[in-house]
């Protein structure tokens, strides 16, 4: 019968379901045999296989087989039939090129027929398998999936044999996956592999080793394979060992994409990305990116789907955020930013970014305090370059890894600002603000979401200086953008009166840089100003004048647009009619409204809006005045509008009679009003900023009239006595009565008036005119003196009733208790009028004999003047001193830094420089530059950080090209040498009290300028001078003592690591305090400053310290631990290299826990009394004994029987000294405290 014939009658009977015919017609074929006995059998088999042949590329091929398995009933005379059949089937699928939808089809029926085969036949298929996964070229993949039904059938049998040897069916199982490990993969099927072993079942340590030679033939697959066998993975690795997926997807993509991103960078990096190249092959660029971008969707995906392999990852990550450079890798951080996406995980993921941001700022500053630290601890994690890298990919495929980022720039920006952790905030506000800049710049499409939220962050915020700033950032960087988002822009100018004033201002100066360029923000803003300036919120009109003020400083008259809505609105609407695009419409706007006639109306409507303010309270008219000068001084041509508008309203306070004294009305600045006195006009403010418009009109200006009523200010002003000003014997400014506290306000008024026309004298003082402004100058101190000393001793001589109606004198010093409160009430003086430039002015006078603007001879009037020298020092004290406490980036400009060099070159070169001069003329005024002068360095430091350079090439004589280390150590050198010079002529001072605080702010300033040194090994050098100069100097004052020791101290940690110096002064306490046993102290340094007298305040400099060191060994160990949690997944080949690294920092903690353990031994011998400097001790050896338990656990968690790694780094010794010393002392200290 031919194999036609057969299929006809099989598809006959099949299509009946008629299973005993199709048996019957199967043995018919045998009886038709019956005369060939000996190879009927084998004919049988012949037609049936070639009936398989014929059939197996059509598509009715697996009905067919399902009749023909029918056909063969389960008995051992079919078995060899049921094994011919499958095995040729098999065959044919690896010889023929069938569409893989037949083939499964195919496969799946062979499935049903393997719980018919005899284990015998089964372990048969399973070699054929094998082969064709050694030998075959992948195209066709039959085995994939019958080879785990054949193990799964095997698994279950008691009795397998296999070449010989019995084995049970599970023994057989683990032998056929120990030889396809052993098998070379071929690259073209790794992925049917992977996907056969996601049905196979496998130990642990079977699915560890299989996970592992998968993913090492990722270096041998081109970039558009990866993500089919990564999909695969992801299912073989769903509910363990995923977390080695992510790493050598790391590796993958790191190598091929991230590092090549930036690869530009520098010629190194050129070189080794090019060895790379060379030895794997790079693909192209776009072809990595597309499929990291499939295997990120592959990995969401599985994430949504709850596999547990994500759930290990986000574990794995957890235990690793204290090596931050391990969680901030380029890969990773977009795995965790698409993750975040998914709700379940979006709390997770921030929390691990946001403390790893934080660990990677806290560990820099830890790096530069400590060396010790530097040494053990990699070099720092670039944030910034990392997340550039990321952003540098294409991240329009990717829209969970930007939505993800944008999350996490604002997670970033909302994190507070806990007291002395300011500058953490500060850091991580600077990444949150990096990320929305570089990503609006790099897509464009997500600023508007982001613009968005930070509009509703600063709506609804409270403390939201961070997001103010990054707005600013924003209209510096992309002012575009904004424009684009007009809309957006405009809500929040809407919603400036529902701010508070603060941040209402913030953001008004925020915007500043694109609203000077978009007359229709423009119009919208002044139109929200106006509201705002009679708001009800005193704090809301007070901003609306500051923005008044900011938008006339940051426009300039000459190029200004037509401020008239409808004029704007008329341009935009011509535009879009002519079908412009916004930006050229814009352009084309401003260009045609720079008419002529324009820039007058803008100058009338801008003052009149001002005019307005001198109808609003004291605070907002204060806040005018203060402002007023610099908005005028960008736009002369507003000048003579501005002081015909000051004139005016002077005029109501303006005693215009020359005779009349005083030239001002104080009663009408300050009125009684319900029982309590009220300030109506800052009188001193008003007259300085009259002064400042006057003087900085040009020589043709006319200014003449407001510079008359300056000069008859000035002369009536000197001419008034005390009883002028209302100001007698009688009068008690100390009082409650209204009357008193109206005097008060007066006074203060009053001095506010001197000093403006002080400052009045030193703005207009010119060569010409020296004599006479000198003489005018002493002539208004020697005024403002008198008053304020009438201040300080108000009531000396009056009699007060007290309560009981007895008559008691007041207390002499000026100063009464407040009733009921029993404290001290004191005239309060008020702050300054003088600002920056008038301030430099008096000093240059006071300090230097050669000025362009003045005489010699006029100077020397002044510089004799001691009283006079105080008084600019002390003002020049306060306004740094109020600066430090300004956040407002305003108050951060060029301007300010230029006024900051500017004092500071006074104070160096003619106060610091000459301090030894300056002490013997007048050593108090000398501490109080020296003072200024560290006041104004730590003020540069903290706000123009990166412009310290350029202040210390003004104010010092090292150039900036030297560099900032060089600079710096002309500072230190200078006050080394002041140090040593003022203590060997200390006990001639006439001024003892000055002396010694010049001595501690020496120290003071010495320790400001070392820690800002960035060279570690130019820090040695003062390391060293210190040392000398503790050794060999001895100091008289406790605070001297501290701030050397505490630098000392400070540099020793920063600077060398580890010495015996803390056991030396350790030792020498034990001589000076005595030691509760009997043990000798053996042979020390002595250190002349620790003396009798000091032992408790070098004791507890001496605990800060080691506690300090101690610190720095719990955060290594935190690092430790995430780093050998890592090191287990690690591949082979890196594994014995990173063993040896981290056994290297286990020897280093534990030296460094020694060492602590060794200070303490000496500190615990203390024969201490109880009291505060007991109980520092105490909790120091707490905190001791506590990272012993630390070190401890880590070593217990990291050792194993074969390798308990702790013997190595000789931690017996550390629990040895711990034990039988340490330990001893403290109960003996314990016992001698009790």
């Amino acid at each position: 019968m031919s194999a036609k014939s057969v299929e006809i009658q099989l598809k006959k009977l099949g299509m009946k379901n008629d299973i005993a015919g199709l048996e019957a017609f199967v043995r018919s074929v045998e009886d038709e045999k019956v005369m060939l006995a000996s190879t009927v059998m084998s004919s049988i088999i012949h037609v049936i296989c070639a009936l398989v042949t014929r059939n197996i590329c059509h598509s009715d091929a697996p009905q067919l087989l399902t009749y023909l398995y029918q056909g063969m009933k389960q008995n051992s005379s079919t078995e060899v039939k049921r094994f011919k059949v499958t095995e040729r089937v098999l065959k044919e699928l690896q010889s023929q090129k069938l569409q893989s939808k037949q083939m499964n089809a195919i496969v799946s029926r062979l499935a049903l027929e393997v719980e018919k085969l005899t284990p015998a036949h089964l372990v048969q298929f399973c070699e054929y398998c094998i082969h064709c996964i050694q030998h075959n070229d992948g195209e066709q993949t039959s085995w994939k999936d019958l080879l785990p039904k054949l193990l799964s059938v095997l698994d279950n049998n008691d009795s397998v044999n296999h070449a010989g040897i019995d084995m049970t069916g599970s023994e057989y199982k683990s032998e056929v996956i120990r030889t396809l490990l052993m098998v070379q993969w071929r690259s073209s099927i790794v992925t049917p592999l992977a996907s056969m072993f996601t049905e196979v079942p496998l130990s642990t340590d079977q699915h560890l080793q299989v996970v592992n030679k998968l993913c090492a033939t990722f270096e041998e697959l081109s970039p558009p394979e990866i993500p089919p066998l990564v999909h695969q993975l992801l299912q073989l690795c769903k509910d363990e060992h995923g977390t080695a997926l992510f790493l050598k997807l790391q590796s993958y993509f790191c190598t091929r994409l991230y590092n090549h991103l930036l690869s530009s960078a520098s010629e190194s990096e050129n070189t080794n990305l090019a060895a790379v190249t060379d030895s794997i092959g790079l693909a192209s660029e776009s072809e990595t990116q597309y499929a990291e971008a499939t295997v990120l969707f592959h990995i969401h995906q599985s994430a949504r789907f709850g596999h547990a392999s994500i759930k290990n990852f986000l574990k794995f990550m957890k235990n690793v955020v204290n090596a931050p450079e391990l969680v901030l890798d380029p890969f990773l951080l977009t795995v965790l930013l698409s993750l975040s996406t998914i709700s379940i995980y979006e709390q997770q993921v921030f929390d691990v970014l946001k403390y790893t941001m934080q660990r990677v700022v806290q560990e820099e500053e830890r790096r530069v305090k400590s060396a010790w630290l530097r040494d053990v601890t990699p070099s720092l994690c670039n944030v910034e370059l990392v997340l550039t890298k990321l952003m540098e990919n294409s991240l329009r495929e990717r829209s969970s890894v930007m939505e993800g980022m944008v999350n996490l720039a604002f997670i970033l920006l909302e994190a507070k600002a806990a007291k002395g952790r300011e500058a953490v905030a500060e850091k991580l506000w600077k990444f949150g603000s990096f990320i929305l800049l570089r990503l609006i710049k790099k897509h464009n499409e997500a600023a508007g979401t982001v613009l968005q939220r930070l509009t509703d962050c600063i709506i609804a915020g409270q403390a939201v200086t961070q997001y103010t700033d990054c707005l600013y950032q924003m209209s510096v960087t992309v002012p575009l953008v904004l424009n684009e988002h007009r809309a957006i822009v405009t809500m929040l100018f809407e919603m400036l009166t529902q701010l508070p004033g603060p941040v209402a201002e913030n953001v008004v100066y925020a915007v500043l840089p694109v609203v000077r360029s978009l007359p229709s923000l423009r119009d919208v803003l002044i139109m929200v100003l106006r509201k705002a300036l009679f708001a009800r919120n005193l704090e809301t009109r007070k901003m609306a004048v500051s923005g008044f003020l900011q938008l006339m400083k940051h426009l300039d008259v000459k190029g200004m647009a037509i401020l008239s809505s409808s004029q704007s609105s008329h341009h935009s609407s011509c535009g879009n009619s002519q079908g412009q695009p916004p930006g050229r419409s814009l352009l084309t706007q401003i260009d045609m409204e720079t008419a002529r006639g324009n820039n007058e109306a803008i100058c009338l409507e801008l003052l009149g809006v001002l005019r307005r303010c001198f109808m609003q309270q004291a605070d907002v008219r204060l806040c005018l005045y203060e402002g007023l000068h610099s908005a005028v001084a960008r736009n002369p041509e507003l000048r003579g509008y501005v002081q015909d508008m000051l004139i005016n309203h002077f005029s109501q306070f303006y005693q215009s009679d020359s005779d009349t004294v005083p030239p001002l009305i104080f009663t009408n600045a300050v009125r009684l009003k319900d029982n309590c006195a009220e300030l109506q006009e800052p009188l001193g403010q008003l007259v300085f900023s009259v002064q400042q418009v006057a003087t900085s009109a040009q020589p043709n200006s006319s200014s003449t009239k407001l510079t008359n009523i300056l000069e008859s200010l000035c002369e009536r002003m000197l001419k008034c006595s005390l009883e002028d000003f209302g100001l007698t014997e009688a009068t008690d400014l100390m009082d409650v009565l209204p009357e008193s506290q109206q005097q008060q306000l007066m006074v203060q008024q009053m001095l506010g008036v001197f000093e403006a026309l002080m400052g009045y004298t030193v703005s207009s003082w010119t060569t010409d005119t020296s004599a006479e402004k000198a003489q005018k100058l002493n002539s208004l101190f020697k005024g403002y003196s008198k008053v304020a000393e009438f201040a300080k001793s108000s009531g000396k001589t009056v009699k007060k009733t007290d309560g009981d109606g007895t008559q008691q004198p007041n207390r002499k010093d000026g100063s009464k208790k407040a009733a009921g409160k029993g404290r001290l009430v004191t005239f309060k003086f008020p702050h300054t009028v003088l600002d920056y430039h008038v301030t430099h002015r008096m000093l240059s006078v006071v300090h230097t004999n050669s000025l362009t603007w003045c005489t010699t001879a006029a100077a020397n009037q002044v510089q004799g003047r001691r009283g006079f020298s105080l008084y600019v020092m002390e003002v020049a004290l306060k306004l740094v001193k109020s600066s430090q406490t300004e956040k407002h980036m305003m108050f951060k400009s060029a301007s300010r830094l230029n006024s900051y060099i500017n004092i500071g070159s006074v104070l160096y070169t003619h106060c610091v420089v000459k301090l030894q001069e300056f002490i013997e003329c007048d050593a108090g005024t000398a501490a109080l530059a020296l003072e200024c002068f560290n006041e104004l360095f730590g003020l540069v430091c903290s706000h123009y950080k990166d412009k310290l350079g350029q202040f210390l090439g003004e104010v010092g004589s090292v150039r900036i090209k030297e560099g900032p280390t060089e600079q710096l150590l002309a500072l230190v050198s200078k006050h080394e040498e002041l140090l040593v010079s003022i203590l060997s002529v200390q006990d001639e001072a006439e001024d003892e009290p000055a002396t010694k605080k010049i001595i501690l702010l020496l120290i003071q300033g010495l320790t400001q300028f070392t820690l800002q040194i960035p060279c570690y090994d130019a820090g040695s050098k003062v390391l060293n001078w210190v040392k000398t100069f503790v050794r060999e100097t001895v100091l008289s004052n406790v605070n001297q003592v501290k701030g050397i020791l505490s630098l000392l101290f400070t540099l020793e940690i920063r600077c060398k690591g580890t010495s015996q110096l803390y056991d030396h002064i350790a030792m020498q306490l034990c001589g000076l305090m005595g030691t509760v046993s009997d043990e000798e102290v053996g042979a020390h340094t002595s250190y002349s400053v620790v003396k009798t007298g000091y032992e408790n305040a070098v004791l507890f400099l001496l605990c800060d310290t080691v506690k300090q060191m101690l610190e720095h060994v719990d955060w290594v160990l935190l690092r430790l631990r995430a780093e050998y949690t890592a090191m287990t997944q690690s591949v082979a080949d890196r594994l014995q290299a990173e063993r040896e690294r981290l056994k290297s920092k286990e020897s280093d903690v534990v030296q460094q826990v020694g060492q602590c353990v060794q200070i303490l031994n000496y500190v615990s011998n203390l024969a201490l009394e109880p009291g505060p400097v007991t109980d520092a001790v105490l909790k120091l050896l707490t905190h001791q004994y506590a990272s012993l338990t630390v070190l401890t656990k880590y070593f217990i968690f990291r050792s194993t029987k074969k390798n308990p790694s702790f013997q190595s780094v000789r931690f017996e010794m550390v629990v040895k000294l711990a034990g039988k010393c340490l330990s001893p002392h403290v109960y003996s200290l314990i016992s001698h405290i009790e």
